[in-house]
């Protein structure tokens, strides 16, 4: 038991977690996708020389500027993006482009992963240079593209930067294609660059913002040299990065502690003016940044004696001791119009505390003994302040924690890190120690003993940005420190001396080998008394850095760092879904069911809370972005009421609040998985074509689960099944990553990738016992990190946070060493992850009892969700004994509800019953973007699952991570309550710092052949069929799926391979830009790929891509949408970025589109169109947004309407514009098209068009290569004003069509408005008006809708009622309409019906529309 000491009651600690829940949460490192045509200013020498460097943050801080009320961008603020990986290993290692080498040793590449562990974030591009530079004082060009020009790089020396680099050519011409970023660079996302560039190429004001992009030279940096030019990349092409911090408004006004007396009468000294060196530096000196407080007595003038921008001028003792006017001194002053603290930051450069005989003090009963003691006890009660910051440099430091009262005793209120003795400048020849970093190759790779070097402990926060800048540490006052240090405290600079591979900073054996030159620190932060809701710590030890560009950023770093409010909203863009549940009952409202799913939007989090380490353990919040699934009442009970409502209104259950204890969670993952030739799969039993991924093992995730017997392989106590070491990459060439075998060590421990593990030259052999020492030392903070995952407060056994303290994992309450945390699970948020329902299968009969309902959704934490939602008791799985090709997970399950079910006894609902963590995302855990961020598909599947030849029903979800993946995976859920993995497609592995591994073996070339299955490229095909020959159809495995990039959905449908049925997904998603190598074809840098995919084995059945040759973003498209004819599936519609829709044989992936005779068009040269396309408007403005909605126009239509003339026949509706990187400028666009062949134009021949009128075929020929061969009836395209976009979801309800528009983009859902304008339009296709002024939007639906909406149908006999639900941001609206009849133009009905009509069969499996026909 840990020792008692007091916490908070139960009760408390439940309120206080509360708190901490809805208060707390704000910035952390969490993926963003950012559009081409996105500003990067880097900060790593080779891209920016070093007063650019400090210039980015002068220019950063002017840009928020501009954000203010009046100011340049008021009206359009600018949000900069801080890029960090906070999972990197080093400050430093990153080799910046594929044309640069690294120092030696390496191994020959530019991606040497010894050298590229510090690496932030990359961008790759197949075809043609990632990045290109922007021009200096050039405004954005219409396209929003600059032209390509050589990418501006300077070569370093070791005494500029640690690695250096050569300087190199960089163009597309010499084979540019990989950029990586590293030291906290700076983002602007592509809908932000015009405003961003006006700005900063504005020369109004006398410190007019174009000095930052004015060129300049500073080969060498020194301090004041009057050069401010800031270079700044554009990304060509879409990318992924983890980001550490958002800003879209000015940074809080800095105390600064920079005048003083140093007199009789008040003893401090203050080196004053340091600050400004700084800033002056950063390009931030200008008039006014620097002023006086309000209030002051001190006689202070700058600024005409006015407050300033930038910081005021604090006088030391005389604004620090209380007063009359200021009971805790100025310093804490509250503002009289805001009620709200004046200063959140505070910096004491270099002060050295003396007692004062000020005779304006007076005590404010602190128990100081005298004034210097009541200075400190104000700054610490400053400090017990949330979201403030407190910056101390050098002599500071030594106030803090050294000040003695008369009696000797310290001053212990102000002790910030240190726990007991504090020692200053006992590192020898510790004034200009050597920065160099401890474990570079170069630097392990020279001969013992080595020279001195700082280990950098926690690279990845955001104090400890330097890049490859060389760090030197300078004299001074207190020029570096040791002591014990408080429980929190982060150490992000420690001296050491003969570092080799092993060594650890915190260990004391270590540090005692050469205790003069180990263990002394430079930097380090923590929150003070280890509470995220006080005030950040940052101390630097040396006295000035205005010469020195790493010690600077050090400085700069909080400047923009500290002092942050938490904010939290709850935001919902997901579509509702609605259920009429059988099992409830309209007396409570369980019945007519409404299912939400939200996030919270999270802004402001103190440093840290985001990455979990064990110094701060109890700091890490998990998941980082919480949400949850709701079930919502639409009649009975306290149902939701016409018109808007709370998100929270009508709740009947919050998953949230019923998650099962952490101890109890069903939270599982599965290792071992690989496509394998010929498996052997038991007696009887063939794999298909003779290949298949087999192999795959449930693991409970739990601290519990894993051990540190690593001396047995298999290791007997948990799944071992996978070990690092030589893998075969695509290309033939190997690689250090996962493989197939048993090493004695938890997979689940090394997945997580939480440790350090070295390849050297033959790929783990050499630094085994190295690498098993690693994960031995870590082991305790992963099996804590895992705990806390599943839900558990961080505890140890002495109630303090660190690496080395003894865990309790499976604490009380009482033990968390937070008091305010609440020791339970909670959901991450749900983005794009619609709910899915799932009630018994008529297909599946049941033993006993039907399954319960479920319901299924995909999160913010990594996690594939089950939920309990009704039914099921006595429920004993399928009534047939089936056959699953890999073991389930209930083995791995901490609660048995089948057995609980079985008997009888149901849980509550909304109950999570399991969790699904996907192998691929355990990397994640740790930094908080682990993510499944899509909406599931689930279905019944009748198929062939192991081999034997024998079809059996199943239920099937599938799933695919979402833009920031390459993945998907199937689990079987007939028996929701034992799921089954089926298979899991990793398609790529993009190593970074955070996970260079890949915990799932790559899906991405062709075993088992190319035999089966193959590829086709648009632009080169002629769609024809074996045997005859195609060059744009090339032959592809079954299982290469190299050309998968990011998706946003999938759809499912039936389909037939020769006589045999095939249950296919179909995923859209954007190209990988893999290139071709033997056996697999390559995929474009930029474009959309599709793929069919057999359910039942996750085997590639085709693949169609088309590559964009415009400026587009390769985006991630709107999932496909499925029709099926009375043989199966159908056609596919696809929409793409450069605004066309294809139409696909879903047989086949053939275009169906394709005309072989006629004046132009041969068998030999067929002419390829597309479904639609936007005829002669800019390539770039119309990209398809949402999904393709199909409907049929009723029988009884008006005649007089828009669609009169076309009664009966199919209409495939879809929008357009609603990307991130459409300007506001463009207007979208809503089309109805007509599917049947009869009302198309004519494929090589000559015809009609809709209205009738003749057209030949070479005119037919000239408008379907511009705007496709489907045709739309007068007012389509519906054309809205800018800057209406189209976005989410398409819905259909009976014969009205719901779509919605909203004029902001959603790219970053923590930015996203409650306030967004938009409307949601309803569209009876019975009775369409014939203009678009016809055409208005629904009544009171004024917000944007980024989901689409819900339709809840109930037939009160002879009368009905429908209610339509639209989520808006943060509202959910409910419209009821009453029908006088049993059904109304909302209602479902046979007749209006996609489905079935003279014997052909459409049915749509968009999972967006499948619960409303």
């Amino acid at each position: 038991m840990a020792p008692f000491s007091p916490r908070a009651s139960a009760s408390r600690r439940i309120l206080l977690g509360l708190a901490l829940l809805t208060a707390l949460p704000a910035s952390a490192t969490d993926i963003v996708t950012f559009s081409q045509g996105a500003l990067i200013i880097p900060e790593q020498a080779t891209f920016q020389q070093g007063c650019g460097s400090l210039s980015a943050y002068g220019l950063v801080w002017r840009l928020l500027q501009s954000n203010e009320a009046g100011g340049f961008n008021a009206n359009h603020p600018v949000t900069v993006y801080l890029a960090i990986d906070d999972t990197k290993q080093s400050p430093n290692r990153c080799v910046p482009t594929n044309k640069h080498l690294p120092p030696s040793p390496n191994n020959g590449q530019w991606n040497d992963p010894s050298w590229n562990d510090g690496c932030d974030f990359h961008i790759s591009r197949a075809d043609a240079a990632p990045v290109v530079p922007v021009p200096p004082l050039q405004a954005l060009p219409a396209s929003g593209l600059f032209p390509e020009d050589d990418l501006e790089n300077f070569a370093t020396n070791t005494n500029e930067a640690r690695p250096n680099f050569a300087r190199a050519t960089l163009n597309t011409a010499s084979g540019f294609r990989d950029a990586q970023y590293m030291g906290g660079s700076f983002i602007i996302d592509a809908k932000d660059a015009k405003n961003a560039l006006d700005f900063l190429n504005s020369s109004a004001g006398a410190d007019a913002p174009k000095k930052f992009r004015t060129p300049c030279n500073c080969d060498t940096f020194t301090n004041g040299s009057g050069c401010f030019y800031v270079r700044m990349h554009q990304a060509t092409i879409e990318f992924n990065a983890p980001i550490g911090r958002r800003l879209n408004r000015v940074p809080p006004k800095i105390a600064l502690l920079d005048l003083d007396d140093d007199n009789a009468v008040d003893k401090s000294f203050v080196k004053g003016g340091m600050l400004d060196d700084y800033l002056r530096n950063a390009g931030l000196d200008f008039a006014g940044a620097g002023g006086c407080p309000q209030g002051t007595t001190s006689g202070c003038t700058l600024n005409g004696g006015q407050p300033g921008l930038i910081y005021d001028s604090l006088h030391a003792n005389a604004d620090l001791i209380s007063t009359s006017a200021f009971t805790n001194g100025l310093l804490n002053a509250v503002d009289p119009a805001t009620q709200r603290p004046r200063y959140r930051v505070f910096w004491a450069p270099h002060w050295r505390i003396g007692n004062s005989t000020r005779s304006e003090y007076r005590s404010n009963g602190d128990g100081a003994v005298n004034q210097a003691e009541n200075v400190l006890n104000n700054i610490s009660h400053f400090t017990n302040q949330r979201g403030n910051g407190l910056f101390a440099e050098c002599t500071s430091i030594w106030s803090y924690e050294h000040t003695e009262r008369p009696d000797g005793s310290l001053v212990p209120s102000s002790r910030f890190q240190g726990d007991n003795v504090f020692e200053k400048n006992k590192l020898d020849d510790g004034e200009h120690w050597d920065g160099r970093n401890c474990t570079d190759p170069d630097y392990r790779n020279e001969s013992s003993p080595r020279p001195e070097c700082i280990i950098y402990p926690n690279p990845g926060d955001p104090f400890s940005q330097l890049g490859d800048f060389r760090f030197n540490n300078v004299p001074g006052e207190t020029e570096n420190y040791r002591t014990t240090f408080k429980n929190g405290v982060r150490r992000l600079a420690v001296s050491w001396k003969n570092y080799a591979a092993g060594n650890q900073y915190d260990n004391a054996v270590h540090v005692a080998a050469d205790v003069d030159h180990r263990g002394h620190d430079f930097f380090s932060f923590n929150q003070k008394d280890n509470d995220p809701q006080k005030a950040t710590i940052v101390y630097l030890a040396g006295h000035d850095f205005k010469d020195s560009v790493a010690g600077t950023r050090i400085v700069l770093n909080t400047l923009l760092n500290l002092g942050s409010e938490p904010l939290q909203s709850e935001r919902t863009v997901s579509a509702p879904v609605a259920l009429d549940d059988t099992n409830g009952s309209d007396t409570n409202g369980s019945r007519a069911l409404l299912f939400k799913t939200s996030y919270n939007a999270v802004t402001g989090y103190p440093p840290g809370a985001d990455t979990y380490t064990p110094a701060q353990g109890s700091h890490w919040v998990f998941p980082y972005y919480p949400g949850t699934l709701r079930a919502h009442s639409l009649i009975g009970g306290d149902a939701l009421s016409a018109g808007e409502n709370s998100l929270s209104d009508g709740t009947l259950w919050n998953a949230d609040a019923r998650m099962p204890a952490p101890g109890d969670r069903n939270l599982f993952t599965y290792f071992g998985g690989e496509v394998t030739v010929n498996p052997s799969l038991g007696v009887n039993r063939t794999a298909p074509h003779g290949v298949l991924q087999v192999g795959w093992q449930p693991e409970e995730v739990s601290g519990t689960r894993i051990n540190k017997s690593f001396s047995t392989a298999p290791n007997p106590g948990c799944v071992d099944v996978l070990k690092l070491g030589r893998a075969t990459a695509r290309d033939g060439t190997f690689r250090y990553d996962f493989i197939k075998g048993s090493d004695g060590i938890c997979d689940l421990q090394q997945a997580t990738q939480y440790s350090q593990q070295l390849a050297g030259p033959d790929f783990g052999g050499v630094n085994e016992m190295l690498n098993k020492g690693f994960l031995l030392n870590d082991f305790n903070a992963v099996a804590m990190m895992l705990q806390r995952v599943r839900g558990y407060c961080y505890a140890t056994m002495s109630g303090r946070d660190g690496a080395n303290e003894t865990p309790i994992l499976q604490p009380s309450n009482t033990q968390c060493n937070n008091d305010d945390a609440d020791n339970k699970a909670h959901l991450g948020g749900f983005i794009h992850s619609s709910p899915v329902v799932v009630t018994a299968s008529p297909q599946i009969p049941d033993r006993t009892a039907a399954r319960p309902t479920v319901a299924y959704a995909a999160g913010l934490d990594g996690q594939v969700h089950a939920f309990y939602v009704s039914g099921g008791a006595r429920y004993d799985g399928p009534a047939e004994s089936l056959q699953f090709p890999n073991p389930d997970a209930s083995a791995r399950f901490k609660t048995d509800f089948a057995q609980r079910f079985r008997g009888g006894s149901l849980p509550q609902p909304g109950t999570e019953l399991w969790s699904f963590l996907p192998a691929t995302q355990l990397a994640g855990l740790r930094n908080n973007t682990a993510r499944v961020n899509s909406a599931p598909a689930v279905f019944d599947v009748f198929a062939d699952f192991v081999g034997s030849g024998r079809r059996e029903w199943h239920t099937v979800l599938v799933a695919n991570v979402g833009q920031t993946g390459r993945d998907l995976f199937a689990l079987d859920v007939t028996n929701p309550l034992k799921p089954v993995l089926l298979w899991h497609l990793v398609g790529s592995h993009y190593a970074t710092a955070s996970a260079p591994h890949s915990a799932v073996a790559l899906a991405d070339r062709s075993q088992g052949g190319t035999d089966w299955t193959y590829s086709w490229d648009e632009d080169a095909s002629l769609f024809l069929l074996p045997p005859r020959a195609d060059p744009g159809r090339q032959p592809s495995g079954l299982y290469d799926y190299s050309g998968l990039g990011g998706s946003r959905g999938l759809s499912v449908g039936v389909g037939r391979l020769g006589m045999e049925p095939v249950y296919a997904v179909f995923v859209a998603s954007s190209s990988s830009g893999a290139l071709a190598v033997p056996g697999s074809p390559g995929s474009p840098a930029k474009g959309v790929q599709v793929f069919a995919i057999d359910v039942a084995t996750g085997q590639k059945l085709w693949q169609w891509q088309q590559a964009y040759t415009s400026s587009v973003d390769n985006s991630a498209p709107a999932a496909p949408t499925v029709s099926q004819d009375s043989s199966g599936a159908a056609r596919l519609y696809v929409g793409d970025m450069e605004g066309r829709l294809w139409e696909l044989d879903a047989s086949t992936g053939m275009n169906v589109n394709v005309a072989r005779m006629g004046p132009v068009c041969t068998d030999a040269t067929p002419c390829k169109y597309t479904a639609m396309n936007i005829g002669g408007l800019p390539i770039t403005s119309q990209p398809i947004s949402t999904n393709v909605g199909l409907a049929r126009i009723p029988r009884d239509a008006a005649a007089t309407s828009a669609f009169g003339q076309f009664k009966g026949e199919v209409v495939a509706l879809v929008g357009t514009a609603g990307m991130d990187w459409v300007p506001d400028t463009v207007g979208g666009r809503f089309h109805a098209l007509l599917l049947n062949a009869g009302l198309r134009l004519p494929l090589g021949m000559d015809g009609k068009r809709l209205d009738g009128s003749l057209i030949n075929a070479n005119l037919a020929h000239t408008e379907e290569n511009t705007y496709g061969v489907l045709q739309e009836p007068a007012p389509f395209p519906l054309v809205f004003a800018a800057p209406e976009h189209v976005y989410g979801n398409i819905t259909i309800a009976g014969r009205t069509a719901y779509f919605s528009t909203a004029e902001e983009s959603v790219n970053d859902p923590m930015l996203l408005s409650a306030s967004v304008r938009g409307r949601t339009y309803s569209i009876d296709l019975g009775n369409t008006a014939a203009t678009q002024a016809g055409i208005q939007p629904m009544s009171g639906a004024s917000l944007a809708n980024y989901g689409g909406v819900a339709v809840y149908h109930r037939d009160s006999g002879g009368t009905s009622q429908d209610y339509v639900v639209g989520a808006e941001v943060s509202a959910l609206r409910v419209t009821r309409i009453d029908n006088a009849s049993n059904t109304g133009a909302s209602s479902p009905n046979t007749k209006d019906s996609v489905d079935g009509e003279n014997g052909v069969l459409y049915q749509l499996l968009n999972w967006s529309q499948r619960f409303l026909e």
